[in-house]
């Protein structure tokens, strides 16, 4: 494997220095310092900061140099060394904002197809995990990945826009009691025509905004219907 520059390295370079020589030909091998950077996401900082800027790749250059295949010769292994490098680089592709099909994520890594990915999954995962754990969630890749991937993100609760809407105008009341305005000027800033209408919004949703929001500020000359949800009145 190399790695080499990526067509968005040649282009943003070419813009940074207009005119001069680019030294970021997408697909030639990457030098740093004099030497090939290696494919490392572990040992090689300037892997790792190239990679996250998406300007550098692996390339696969021999079919048969690379482990991993559906169906691999008996005496084919890998080293302890290849089995991290290969499986941190999941780890990071996995858990790219980018968000990479296992085609892509077979091509980042330089690998012919993603049976590769599948086998190296399936035989290495369980000491894979054990020592550097687990795979970020992706979704849709099937049970073999699931086991070795983190649990699912929680999603977070759809809210009513109804509901929402609800507390904003408990608020504005809250904020206006403090302020010791009078039920007209409560009633026109929640966007009511009628006292009546700010008293049946209260009676109707007050129990519940005051559990999820809080009670209103204690003013005993507001109207009753108000005082039933103020503080110290529970």
């Amino acid at each position: 494997m190399k790695v080499v520059w990526t067509e968005k390295a040649e282009q943003e370079y070419a813009a940074r220095h207009p005119g001069k020589r680019n030294q970021r030909k997408a697909g030639t091998q990457v030098i740093y310092d004099g030497k090939p950077v290696a494919v490392s996401m572990s040992d090689s900082a300037v892997f790792r900061a190239y990679k996250a800027r998406g300007w550098v790749r692996v390339l696969r250059e021999k079919k048969h140099e690379y482990i991993g295949e559906l169906s691999p010769r008996p005496n084919n292994c890998f080293s302890e060394e290849a089995k991290e490098e290969r499986w941190k680089l999941l780890q990071v592709l996995f858990g790219s904002e980018t968000d990479y099909s296992l085609g892509e994520i077979a091509d980042q890594m330089g690998l012919a197809c993603t049976d590769s990915i599948h086998y190296f999954v399936r035989k290495y995962g369980p000491e894979m995990v054990s020592k550097f754990g687990k795979l970020p969630y992706k979704k849709r890749l099937g049970a073999t990945y699931e086991r070795f991937m983190e649990k699912p993100p929680k999603e977070k609760p759809k809210v009513d826009s109804r509901i929402l809407k609800q507390n904003e105008r408990w608020k504005i009341i809250i904020k206006d009691i403090r302020k010791k305005k009078s039920v007209e000027q409560i009633t026109q800033d929640i966007g009511v025509r009628y006292e009546s209408s700010l008293s049946q919004f209260i009676r109707d949703h007050g129990e519940r905004l005051c559990k999820d929001i809080g009670a209103l500020p204690w003013n005993p000359v507001m109207p009753s219907y108000m005082r039933r949800f103020m503080e110290g009145t529970a």
